[in-house]
């Protein structure tokens, strides 16, 4: 039979439905339509194929020997294209958000908090990427990046800068390391301390000149080169460490270390890097915004 002959689809659909569900009550609620409606195709595709297809009783229809004969062929084909349209239905991209932040920021900032921004956006996959390099914002995969400046504005082609907050800095120690200087120490009791260094020498030189301590000539000092490995250190009791108000919230709330000086010196700042070019996704955008209220909240 050419196609052109074929009679209507909606009329075959409702004679399948009714002779699967044995009736046209739940034909009719499978298809949406009222059972009016399949009562009505039932009738146009007899008329169409010249043949009886059911018989109306006092309280349903039962199909004809030819209604189940064909509602039985067309069952299989129906299931055939349902599954051809269900392999090429386009699905909705999965929502992803791909951060790049310095280590020191991954480790003592987001992850600690990042449980929260993921329980308010269950649906966002999130990729941290923690890295000392300025990742290629403008041109992707990365939506978002955090970067730790600690002169001047940054600038690279394509990238908007947005400073977070600035770097206080300021020394912490243990609990029982900082019992050991008393109720009020000065910073030349600091400075008696094992010092932590996690980016040279050059932090505290500064916050001791400010504090008005000529710098110790220690020997045997502990240098790392990340400030996630001198807050471990510390909390350990190796010594005293430089934390800023970003990045230091965490272990003071926590009594892990504790404040041993008021005075803070400005060391470096926090700025979030986004596209210059293109406008942030949704969960970007959400991203970025949770990240100014929490830096500027000191969450």
């Amino acid at each position: 039979m050419s196609r052109a002959l074929l009679p209507s689809l909606v009329a075959l659909r409702a004679l399948e439905a009714a002779v699967r569900h044995g009736g046209v009550v739940k034909a009719a609620d499978e298809l949406g339509v009222t059972h009016g409606a399949v009562s009505r195709h039932l009738r146009d595709l007899e008329q169409a194929l010249g043949v009886e297809l059911v018989v109306r009783g006092a309280r349903r229809l039962e199909p004809t020997y030819e209604g189940r004969r064909l509602g039985a062929a067309l069952t299989p084909l129906f299931d055939g294209m349902a599954a051809a349209v269900e392999a090429v239905r386009r699905r909705p991209e999965r929502e992803s958000l791909r951060v790049s932040v310095d280590p020191a920021f991954a480790g003592l900032w987001l992850v600690p908090r990042l449980g929260a921004f993921r329980r308010e956006r269950p649906g966002v996959e999130v990729v941290v990427d923690a890295t000392t390099h300025l990742a290629d914002v403008a041109a992707g995969p990365v939506d978002v990046a955090v970067r730790y400046i600690v002169h001047g504005r940054p600038e690279a082609p394509g990238c908007r800068f947005e400073k977070l907050a600035d770097a206080l800095c300021y020394p912490a120690a243990a609990p029982a390391l900082a019992a050991t200087l008393g109720p009020a120490p000065t910073a030349a009791d600091v400075a008696r301390l094992p010092l932590i260094h996690d980016d040279g020498r050059e932090p505290w030189h500064l916050w001791l000149t400010a504090a008005g301590v000529a710098p110790p000539a220690q020997a045997g000092a502990l240098l790392l080169n990340d400030l996630t490995l001198a807050v471990l250190a510390a909390e350990r009791g190796e010594g005293a460490v430089l934390l800023d108000t970003v990045l230091g919230a965490e272990a003071l709330a926590g009594g892990r270390l504790v404040a041993l000086s008021p005075l803070t010196v400005r060391i470096g700042s926090y700025w979030l890097v986004t596209p210059a070019a293109r406008p942030l996704a949704r969960p970007a955008r959400e991203f970025a915004d949770w990240l100014r209220a929490g830096i500027a909240g000191g969450a």
